[in-house]
Order: structure tokens, then C-alpha cells, then sequence
């Protein structure tokens, strides 16, 4: 590989990877929002929705346990180590559990799930919401600390430990979801890039993904659920990353996955606003969860880039402001929710 080459690969990556996370976080906040509208009696649960809400959870999370694990790297220092995840990982799901439990307790029956007091309490052992995420992909990160090859050891040990407990608690729904991060420390994103590096790899990857994906769906009767469950799973990823891959030249898909952190931590809260205020008007169904879930993507972004303005963003979780994350060199990627240079 030229030195241009080489230079190339690396822009790609970061763009490719920031895709990835846009369509990723695309497909959760629209989750979020369908759930939240059909749980408010405000769409219809019909075979269709059941049927958007299946294919994108058979997915979308396990993507950025993948996405994490390309970037997940020790470094020289564990103590270090340690300390960047604390700050990135378990502050911002200290904080803004505590900041949506809150309102939540607050809105009272307004809610679509009220959270308890003694729910709020409990945080340190069983996650509330969508933060359930940060502490696994925490959990996930410190196994990281073990041998390497004890690590990889541990894996199915493991996903068969978290199938026979049902997954009871926090640390048996990061087993599960620790093969997705595991393949990600194995792949590594520069090798993934490189081998990415041609457009004809990326379209038949995206076709073999979705391919695969579709395939999987037509012969569900006949796999074992929990074979099914990661079968599906990868052919969701494959087909996600070969779509990153050609759709790195959009902005706007760049832009989102840049944010991604902002926009997991606050897309509910905004999507609770936003219903509030539209569930009283004349919408139809369609159009008021178009836009719930587009305020809910948009909110969180401009939020995120007036407290970097006020120099705020970090301190409040919410990753590296604006300017830093923009500054940020390839090589230096550090993917949390799948966010490369977002986590440093």
C-alpha cells in the first residue's frame, strides 16, 4: 500500500465508521419512537409494525457492540485504561439515567414507563431505559484487562452461561451481546478498512449481508432460536457495514454518527417532549412518529453542539465537544456506541 494510499484508507475508515453509526442510531431512535407511540396508543400495532420492530432489534444494538469492539484496545497503561472508561462509559450512564428517571418520576402518568424511586436506586446493578447499553459495553470493555486469549476463552463460556440463566441481570446481557463486541477486537477496524478499501468489496458485502439476513428470515422455523438470534445478528452487521461503506460520501449520515452519543442519551427524553406536545393535534399516526423520531434525531444534535459552545459536553457526558471531535486524527479512534473519534 502507496503512502496515499494508505492516507486514503485511513479518511475512509473514519467515514465509513461514522456511517455506520448514523444508520445505527437512525434505527434506534426510530425504535425507540415506535415503541414509544405504539405503547401510547398513538400507531396502530399492526403485523407491519411488529414486523419493523423485529428486524431492526434483531440488529441494530449488536452493531455497536461490534462497532465498540474494532477500537478496543488496552494501550500501554491499564490504570489508564480503566480510568477513560469510567469517564466515557460509566459517568454518562450514572448521570443521565439519573437525569431521565427524574423526569420520568416527574411526569408522573404522563409517562409511557413511569420510573420508581427505588428503580433510580437500583441503577448500580440494574440499568434503566436504553442506558442498559453503556453498562454492558462497560462490562464488556474491562474483560478486556484479562489475557487475550483468556478473553476469547471466555466468550462462549460465557453466551452458554447467559442462555441458561435467561439473562437475569446486567452482566448476563453483556455475555450475550459479547460475542458482536469479541468479533470486533478480533477483525480490528484497520484491517477491516484496508480490506474495505475497494467499493466492489463494500457492494458485495452490503448484498451478501442483506442476502443472508433475508434468507435467515425465510427459514426461521427451521434454526435453533438462540443460533438464529447471532445468525441474524451478523448478517445485519455484514450488510450495515457494506452500506456504511458506499454511503460515506453523505454528510448528513456522517454528521448523525458523529453525535451518536448525544443522541443515545437524549433521544428519549426529546421524543417524550415532542409527544407531549403533538399527541394532542389532528396527525396522522405515520406522520406524528416521523416526527417524533426526526425531532428526536435533530434535538439531541443541536443540544450537544450549543454545550460544547459553553464548553459543557464533556462534563456532562456527552463525549468531546464538537470542535475536538473534529480535530480528531484518524489513528486515534476510539469507538463507545460505536463512536470512533467521539471516545478518545
Amino acid at each position: 500500500m502507496t503512502a496515499k494510499t494508505a492516507v486514503s484508507a485511513a479518511h475512509a475508515r473514519i467515514a465509513w465508521i461514522d456511517a455506520a453509526r448514523g444508520i445505527g442510531i437512525i434505527l434506534v431512535v426510530y425504535g425507540h419512537a415506535l415503541r414509544g407511540q405504539m405503547a401510547a396508543h398513538l400507531y396502530p400495532t399492526s403485523a407491519a409494525s411488529l414486523w419493523q420492530d423485529r428486524l431492526i432489534y434483531a440488529f441494530h444494538m449488536p452493531l455497536f457492540f461490534f462497532l465498540s469492539g474494532l477500537f478496543a484496545r488496552i494501550g500501554t497503561s491499564r490504570s489508564g485504561f480503566v480510568l477513560k472508561r469510567l469517564r466515557s462509559l460509566a459517568w454518562p450512564y450514572l448521570l443521565w439515567s439519573l437525569v431521565q428517571g427524574l423526569m420520568s418520576m416527574a411526569a408522573g402518568r404522563y409517562a409511557n414507563a413511569p420510573i420508581r424511586f427505588d428503580e433510580l436506586i437500583r441503577i448500580g446493578w440494574q440499568p434503566i431505559g436504553q442506558f442498559w447499553f453503556l453498562y454492558a459495553l462497560l462490562l464488556c470493555d474491562l474483560l478486556l484487562l484479562l489475557p487475550r486469549i483468556l478473553f476469547f476463552t471466555l466468550v462462549p463460556v460465557l453466551v452458554i452461561g447467559s442462555a441458561l440463566s435467561g439473562r437475569a441481570n446486567i452482566a448476563t446481557l453483556a455475555a450475550a451481546d459479547l460475542p458482536y463486541f469479541a468479533l470486533g477486537v478480533l477483525i480490528g477496524a484497520r484491517r477491516l478498512s484496508e480490506w474495505l478499501a475497494g467499493r466492489g468489496r463494500a457492494a458485495g458485502l452490503m448484498l451478501c449481508g442483506w442476502g443472508m439476513f433475508a434468507s435467515l428470515l425465510l427459514w426461521r422455523d427451521s434454526i435453533p432460536t438462540a443460533l438464529f438470534t447471532y445468525l441474524i445478528a451478523i448478517a445485519g452487521i455484514a450488510g450495515t457495514i457494506g452500506l456504511a461503506v458506499l454511503s460515506a460520501r453523505a454528510g448528513w449520515l456522517v454528521a448523525l454518527g458523529a453525535a451518536s452519543m448525544p443522541i443515545y442519551l437524549m433521544h428519549v427524553i426529546a421524543q417524550a417532549g415532542i409527544r407531549a406536545l403533538v399527541a394532542p393535534l389532528s396527525i396522522p399516526p405515520a406522520v406524528m412518529l416521523g416526527i417524533v423520531a426526526l425531532f428526536a434525531l435533530i434535538a439531541p444534535v443541536v443540544a450537544w453542539r450549543l454545550l460544547s459552545w459553553l464548553g459543557l459536553a464533556e462534563v456532562l457526558g456527552l463525549g468531546k465537544s464538537v470542535a475536538r471531535v473534529g480535530a480528531d486524527k484518524p489513528d486515534s479512534s476510539r469507538a463507545t456506541l460505536g463512536i470512533g473519534k467521539l471516545r478518545a
